[in-house]
């Protein structure tokens, strides 16, 4: 990886809890990945996946941007839908209820009520319950019929600066 996407980790990865941190970085999560990565067949879409899901759970990407890049891989639609519920059972419920366990401990020790800030903590578990649906997009790939008249677009080198004559 280059240095501007380990900064970008870096920074990411400093507003997730520690239990979490703790998850992403166990075997546990190992053997949930390695289970995914078979799944997919290309090597180099192993390796965005892999550093996608990673961003995902650091908060460097929505989960949008994941859906984005499962939809982009060059497998089988029953396969994206089985990585898309073993992301959902056994990455997301998981952390969540990691989450929930830590707040629930921290309501615990805590006996006074006291009005708080969002953490880092229950901002992720908001994010994580959120349902997202990517919008379907709408494509026009027809060609244009023998009577239109071909769309004459400007002459401009985008390899060149532009010279105003002056």
């Amino acid at each position: 990886m280059n240095e501007e996407i380990l900064n970008t980790i870096e920074e990411d990865a400093a507003d997730v809890p520690q239990e979490v941190k703790d998850f992403i970085f166990s075997d546990t999560f190992d053997g949930i990945k390695n289970e995914i990565l078979k799944i997919i067949d290309k090597e180099d879409e192993r390796l965005q996946f892999s550093n996608a899901i990673l961003f995902f759970l650091f908060g460097g990407i929505l989960e949008q941007q994941l859906d984005y890049t499962i939809r982009g891989l060059t497998i089988e639609d029953s396969k994206k839908e089985i990585i898309r519920k073993l992301i959902k059972e056994k990455v997301i419920d998981e952390i969540l209820a990691i989450i929930e366990a830590s707040e629930e401990i921290d309501k615990e020790s805590t006996e006074n009520p006291v009005a708080t800030t969002p953490t880092p903590l229950s901002s992720l578990a908001d994010r994580l319950k959120q349902a997202s649906i990517a919008a379907p997009v709408k494509r026009d790939y027809s060609l244009p019929s023998a009577n239109e008249a071909p769309v004459s677009k400007p002459a401009i080198d985008p390899y060149h600066e532009q010279i105003d004559n002056v």
